[in-house]
């Protein structure tokens, strides 16, 4: 997979805590998780840890064959479904846990086609890992998001200081 065809929307994406207990959820809303290893898969327990992953923008055509892309990974594809038993947002899920998890995160998020987020960009070095394909590419995918953040904040100062003389000039002038 190329960076330059990932996409950005979610580099400034956090988890958010949620309870995927099904005797929380209501008429109101609720979720489905699909698994990562097919539709058959009689050991998938879905969500297992309190946090979502969100995907913005993500619509997949059909979810169980967006799950297949996070085979061997810790995660798995969930909606959140409305009142009408429709999707409103998909994201992920951890289906594990035990350690830091953020360079399967950050592997799950660029198999979903996206950068990954800033806050899993902090990864941990563990005892055995070595620079392989898939550790360079994490790698690679998490340089990218930190220099389109880079590039926002430059953005950001500059308007800031653009507004900054515009507001000054302005000053100056109403006291003239």
């Amino acid at each position: 997979m190329r960076l330059d065809d990932l996409s950005r929307e979610a580099v400034f994406v956090r988890a958010r805590e949620m309870s995927w207990d099904p005797e929380l959820y209501d008429a109101r809303w609720g979720w489905d998780a699909y698994s990562p290893e097919g539709e058959e898969d009689e050991d998938f327990e879905g969500p297992l840890m309190s946090y979502f992953y969100p995907l913005p923008g993500f619509d997949p055509d059909d979810p169980q064959e967006a799950a297949k892309k996070l085979k061997g990974l810790p995660l798995c594809l969930v909606a959140l479904i409305d009142c009408d038993g429709e999707p409103r947002e998909w994201g992920m899920a951890l289906t594990g846990g035990g350690m830091d998890l953020s360079w399967q995160i950050c592997h799950a998020y660029i198999r979903m086609g996206y950068l990954p987020p800033l806050a899993f960009c902090n990864l941990p070095q563990f005892a055995g890992m070595s620079l392989t394909k898939e550790t360079q590419m994490i790698l690679a995918a998490c340089h990218a998001s930190i220099a389109h953040a880079e590039r926002c904040i430059a953005f950001l100062k500059h308007r800031l200081e653009e507004v900054e003389k515009w507001l000054r000039r302005k000053s100056e002038n109403a006291r003239s």
